[in-house]
């Protein structure tokens, strides 16, 4: 299963590589501002999982 800081981490190295946040967003037709929101700790939006390649799935766990 992959965690939040997997695709945190995949979005800073694809962020890094396209020249900046801004660069990235732009490529992928996408708000600046929501993808430097994500990268400070808010939930990725579903078009930011998309274009790194990730989409959400829900999952439950049986804690008893």
């Amino acid at each position: 299963m992959i965690d939040l800081s997997d695709i945190l981490s995949d979005l800073r190295a694809a962020c890094d590589k396209a020249g900046g946040v801004e660069a990235w967003a732009n490529r992928h037709r996408l708000y600046s501002l929501v993808v430097q929101q994500a990268l400070d700790g808010a939930e990725p939006s579903p078009a930011i999982l998309g274009a790194l390649g990730y989409q959400s799935r829900t999952s439950y766990v049986r804690t008893k």
